[in-house]
């Protein structure tokens, strides 16, 4: 019977360099319990958990103050989606085990005042049999899946520019300057760091400065006339879209979690802290009672003062420091 704490959730996840495919999956709870399906996307071949009771996953090791089995869900969901590259973040892992069983290691970091610990789960899932139709439904899903990304790309832009950039000197305000490059789209002449971008805008997409789509230190770009500065430090997944510069090197930045506090609190509570515009916003929900509460437009005297500045600190940094 389905209850109104049943769901689930699907996507498709990759892991490390050792395991080479990309993998579909299913986290589902019903009737109260946990299931995770999960599909080879190049081989077809599927394995599954079937249906386990919360003790069988949930340790007191592993438990998550006052989190539901829904909350848990959701959790697992953003373990799979995080990004690999990110240091300190969400963690997973994908063994294969005697018999063509595989193990799914998860690793969720928990924050408690000022200490972080790792929560990790173990699922073992076994082998499950596959009939034909079934990898004719799952070959239709993927040509689907492609489709609608060449849709996306369509309304994008079809003709994206990319860029592969290398510094190794900074000017005298730590800024970096790009070694010199040329091509039909961008421009670099190696003095100033300053890189042009010949085309359209529309037609760039992304200025990628290394293979896992991370942009490089104070970066500066020059489009459409203007000279624009990225941020230090920004991570995108190396498929993320849209142009990456930002005006006056103050970056957007948004971050979202699940944090717990001491008793006598004795909840956890969903978080998003946001730089929108050189103002910061903050907002809280209780995860049991779903009382929310938000703070926005803070300037950032609202909330740095001489007693609690950090030196050299921008506005984006204060938002990291969670």
């Amino acid at each position: 019977m389905t209850t109104a704490n049943d769901i689930k959730v699907e996507g498709a996840t990759t892991f490390s360099a050792s395991v080479a495919s990309s993998f579909r999956y299913a986290i589902e709870i019903k009737d109260e319990k946990l299931s995770v399906w999960m599909e080879d996307c190049s081989s077809k071949k599927q394995w599954y958990t079937g249906e386990m009771e919360k003790a069988t996953y949930i340790t007191a090791i592993n438990s998550i103050m006052a989190a539901s089995s829904t909350d848990y869900v959701e959790l697992f969901r953003d373990a799979l989606d995080s990004d690999l590259n990110s240091s300190g973040q969400m963690q997973r892992k994908l063994t294969t085990l005697n018999g063509g069983s595989i193990r799914l290691e998860l690793a969720l970091p928990v924050r408690a005042l000022r200490s972080v610990w790792l929560a990790e789960y173990k699922f073992d899932l076994e082998p499950v049999s596959v009939e034909r139709i079934d990898i004719l439904e799952s070959k239709l899903r993927d040509q689907e899946e492609k489709l609608e990304k060449l849709q996306i790309h369509g309304t994008t832009g079809q003709n994206a520019a990319f860029v592969q950039l290398v510094a190794s000197k900074k000017d005298d305000k730590s800024r970096l300057r790009w070694n010199k490059f040329e091509s039909d789209d961008f421009s670099v002449n190696g003095d100033d760091g300053v890189v042009k971008v010949l085309q359209p805008v529309e037609s760039c997409r992304k200025l990628q400065s290394s293979s896992h789509g991370i942009f490089a230190a104070n970066g500066f770009v020059e489009l459409a006339g203007l000279l624009l500065s990225f941020q230090r430090e920004r991570r995108h997944r190396a498929c993320h879209p849209g142009i990456a510069f930002l005006m006056e090197g103050q970056p957007d930045i948004k971050i979202d979690g699940v944090t717990a506090f001491a008793l006598p609190l004795a909840t956890s509570y969903r978080y998003a802290i946001e730089l929108k515009s050189s103002k910061m916003s903050i907002w809280m929900e209780d995860r049991i009672s779903k009382k929310q509460w938000y703070k926005g437009g803070m300037a950032k005297t609202d909330y740095v003062s001489d007693a609690n500045v950090i030196p050299d600190a921008t506005v984006a940094d204060y938002v990291k420091v969670q």
